[in-house]
């Protein structure tokens, strides 16, 4: 029986036919059908999936945004984004990153007056904004350039990164200004490497920026990465450092004595406290005279920049920093790789462990760098005697002995400070109301918590001024995201009212036209029929023979529709290559998918007909006679 079901199905699809093509042009249907249910479904996929990376981000390897800040509308006052808290939410499994924002001057400024343009009602402080997290997170921009080369080679790869924003540079940084400002302030390889006209600025290898310091400004040397969007939330920001840039910033404002400087990149390098020339009395006098000359030429940019005084005695030259004393807690330095950048830029070679000998040889003194002292992201370690004794004591230190040194542990977030800001992270769109009803603490009772949580918990009991103790969040939605999110589910649920009646529509429509094409096809085949249930076959076997042929008609064609389908979606992708190209701050780089497919679409679109076909077939079966086995002068009429 199943031979002569298939001999039968495969002869619709030959040259001749004799069967006739009822089973070609059902297959032909059905695959019209199913294509247009599997693009109706992946279309309505996209469009919402696109809706999500248009209204809240979506970023790759992490998921979809959501952006929360700490509670300060709450009852008890303001709650804290401690980094015991991120910690807890991680180990919940919850993708999270901290960040915090950098405002107007607080520890950049550009090297001059009117480098950054401030437009119309804008201020330094409003437009020069960046944001410190970790470079290895959701936070590093996708769409970025890789480093312009330099002549400067390690020396630049030793220094801090920073990620400037492009747009917000083309729009802000006056090129012309900037030039002006650090001419015969920085080495002129490094302000021959400053392009002259805007158009050239992703060619910038570095930037110098006045950064902060204990002891004052500084112009420090940045090593640039260019990124096309550093969006979070409703901004645009300038730039993106390091979080334990921020760490070591902080650590050197509270605890004086660490002595570490920054400047110099994350390697903390040992700091200079004076530069040496070649001994002269083994020279020429000539060669005395040339060997002074490129000293000069070396250190006075430096001395101009950092101070201190450039000294020729009969013996040697040397430069050392103003108040050089090795009583003071922290005597004046500058980091190794910063001065060897002037250093190269004049021709000499900087040498440690012997003396300078050479014309174009100078000895570097350095201090060591301070023992033990290292930055992460969520904190720095350091030996217990440099740290302030608030510090200490602070509830996120702690202490430990390493070889009979008291070494501390300090949390990135002490003395009663957090991060101004957290993204938590949804895999996936279905999950994004799941994960706000966790940040707002939605399902959690009062017996759940603690009225003495501790800044772990994300939610804690807190008393109204009701007296009443209700269940709270430490964190809140951004106002921003809340409403994009209300945007997002007014859409979702548009589609939602859309896709009923279409769906039903459709569905009456698959049926309508099996109803006529099957009911056709058993027609024509009624005499057949009759002739083999009078041969010995029975109606449940003729039955089962047109069931198999339905399901061999809607396997084929679905194979040809998902063909068909992948076309389709290829035409489409390479279509919106422009499109991905003009919004590419919302698709981050990535082709536009508007027709997105899945394993459950294609089942359920092939299940649908199958169900159906089988189903009508009976129904035409028995409507004809055939599957309630009917005489046979019946079937013959």
């Amino acid at each position: 029986m199943a031979a002569l079901g298939w001999k039968e199905f495969i002869r619709a699809f030959s040259r001749r036919s004799p069967g006739g093509r009822d089973f070609f042009w059902l297959a032909t249907l059905l695959c019209l059908l199913q294509i247009l249910m599997l693009v109706l479904l992946s279309a309505r996929q996209g469009v919402l999936e696109r809706s999500v990376d248009a209204f809240l981000g979506n970023q790759p390897g992490y998921g979809i945004p959501v952006w929360t800040r700490p509670n300060t509308v709450g009852f008890g006052g303001a709650t804290l984004i401690s980094e015991a808290l991120v910690e807890k939410i991680e180990a919940d499994g919850i993708a999270a990153e901290p960040f915090r924002r950098i405002f107007g001057r607080d520890h950049f400024a550009m090297p001059g007056a009117g480098v950054w343009r401030s437009l119309a009602g804008e201020s330094d402080e409003d437009t020069f904004v960046g944001i410190a997290a970790d470079f290895d997170g959701p936070l590093f921009p996708v769409i970025r350039l890789p480093p312009a080369p330099t002549a400067f080679g390690v020396l630049a790869d030793e220094l801090w990164t920073i990620v400037l924003d492009i747009d917000q540079f083309e729009r802000h940084f006056d090129l012309a200004a900037y030039r002006d400002s650090v001419e015969g302030r920085i080495p002129d390889t490094s302000f021959n490497e400053i392009p002259e006209e805007t158009a050239g600025l992703t060619r910038m290898p570095m930037i110098w920026l006045s950064m902060s310091t204990p002891k004052g400004s500084r112009l420090t040397p940045f090593r640039v990465v260019w990124a096309r969007y550093l969006g979070v939330g409703s901004r645009n920001y300038a730039y993106l450092i390091e979080r334990r840039w921020y760490v070591g910033i902080s650590a050197q404002h509270e605890n004086p004595a660490l002595c570490s400087d920054l400047t110099g990149g994350p390697g903390l390098l040992p700091g200079v406290n004076a530069v040496q020339g070649p001994r002269l009395l083994t020279m020429q006098p000539a060669d005395q005279d040339d060997a002074r000359a490129k000293f000069d030429a070396a250190l006075t940019p430096i001395k101009a920049e950092f101070g201190g005084e450039i000294i020729h005695s009969t013996t040697r030259s040397f430069w050392q920093p103003e108040s050089r004393s090795r009583q003071s807690a922290c005597p004046p330095l500058i980091p190794a790789n910063t001065l060897a950048l002037y250093l190269s830029d004049a021709g000499l070679t900087p040498i440690n462990g012997r003396v300078a000998q050479a014309a174009d040889e100078v000895e570097l003194a350095s201090l060591p760098a301070t023992l033990g002292l290292e930055l992460r992201g969520n904190g720095f370690s350091a030996p217990c005697d440099l740290l302030d004794d608030v510090v200490k004591s602070d509830s996120g230190t702690a202490l430990r002995e390493v070889d009979g040194v008291c070494m501390a542990d300090v949390s990135a977030t002490p003395g009663g400070r957090g991060y101004n800001e957290m993204l938590l992270f949804a895999a996936e769109r279905t999950e994004i109301d799941a994960l706000r009803d966790v940040i707002n603490c939605a399902d959690v009772s009062l017996g759940d918590v603690d009225s003495n949580a501790s800044t772990e918990a994300l939610c804690y009991a807190v008393q109204t001024p009701q007296d009443e103790t209700v269940v709270q969040s430490r964190l809140r939605l951004s106002e921003t995201y809340q409403d994009s999110l209300q945007r997002l589910a007014f859409l979702t649920n548009l589609f939602a009212v859309v896709t009923k009646p279409i769906g039903w529509t459709l569905f009456a429509l698959l049926l309508a036209i099996l109803w006529v094409q099957i009911g056709t096809l058993i027609g024509h085949r009624r005499n057949d029929y009759a002739l083999l249930l009078a041969s010995g076959f029975s109606p449940r076997q003729l039955t089962a023979m047109v069931s198999m042929q339905l399901v061999l008609a809607a396997l084929f064609s679905m194979v040809v529709a998902l063909l068909l389908f992948i076309g389709l979606r290829e035409f489409l992708l390479n279509q919106s290559t422009a499109l991905s190209t003009d919004f590419e701050k919302i698709v981050l780089g990535r082709r536009i998918d508007l027709l997105p497919l899945s394993i459950w679409d294609v089942a359920q679109t092939l299940g649908l007909v199958l169900w159906a076909s089988s189903t009508l077939a009976w129904w035409q079966m028995l409507r004809t006679g055939v599957a309630d086995g009917r005489s046979l002068e019946e079937l013959m009429k």
